[in-house]
């Protein structure tokens, strides 16, 4: 156990982006000094990384993947960024300053492939977040099926009403629904045929079918949904961003219009 926190910790990393555009452009800088390279700029990223995927443009062959460890001189992290939600995973500034990074910490066999490296991973990136979004989805409508039925209104539980059934109802068919295009989805992923179109859709419908559920969800809690000490509204706040980060719900609609 002691074995795998400390391989856990010791390479923890995070992708950074400089963006010009949230969720759309990436601003590339990279000055080319033949010893290596040397970087400026400051991007947002979770603070409690010990190394970091980091874009640059090395040359004219484009886009490459370096390895940048927190430790070189030259980096510097920020304060933490007070986020709506997830409160427990850190967001915080880092900073770059003339950061010298040794031509070895190229991450792969030549330069120039950094976008591919990238591009190959989103669909299982875009899967993961709709099998988190389906989760989130599912714990939201327990939580709240185990409310409505303790809860009381006009001297009945809230479960009793039809409109709180009905709620109930339309939500697992949803969510239902939304599991088994998850597991499709993971099955294609383990054949290796899971597609960047159809991982947007995955990404698109799950994420916004879970703020529907999360919103509902709250609705049916009352005013209790809105007091932080539930998970409902922990869950809630959770929720927004997944249909920003891994590329915007709007993004994922132009993925998915320019494949027909």
């Amino acid at each position: 156990m002691t074995l795998i926190s400390d391989l856990f910790w010791a390479y923890l990393v995070a992708i950074t982006l400089l963006t010009i555009t949230p969720g759309v452009d990436t601003l590339l800088v990279m000055r080319n000094t033949g010893r290596g390279g040397l970087r400026d700029g400051c991007v947002t990223s979770v603070g409690i990384c010990s190394g970091l995927f980091i874009h640059a443009t090395l040359s004219a062959l484009g886009i490459s993947l370096l390895l940048v460890e927190t430790a070189w001189e030259g980096f510097e992290k920020g304060q933490n960024l007070n986020k709506v939600g997830m409160k427990a995973q850190d967001t915080s500034e880092l900073f770059f300053q003339d950061v010298k990074v040794p031509a070895d910490k190229l991450l792969g066999s030549m330069e120039g492939q950094g976008f591919f490296q990238l591009m190959a991973e989103l669909p299982a990136e875009r899967l993961q977040v709709g099998l988190t979004a389906v989760a989130a989805a599912e714990a939201a409508w327990e939580w709240t099926l185990d409310y409505v039925k303790e809860r009381k209104a006009f001297g009945k539980p809230v479960i009793a009403f039809q409109n709180t059934r009905f709620k109930m109802a339309e939500m697992k068919a949803e969510i239902t629904a939304a599991r088994v295009f998850c597991d499709r989805c993971l099955e294609l992923h383990l054949e290796k045929k899971l597609d960047i179109p159809t991982a947007a859709m995955l990404k698109q419908h799950t994420t916004d079918l879970q703020c529907k559920v999360m919103d509902e969800c709250v609705q049916l809690h009352g005013g209790y949904g809105y007091m932080w000490e539930y998970p409902i509204a922990r869950a809630w706040a959770d929720s927004r961003v997944q249909r920003i980060y891994a590329g915007t719900n709007e993004i994922m609609k132009e993925i998915v219009a320019r494949s027909f």
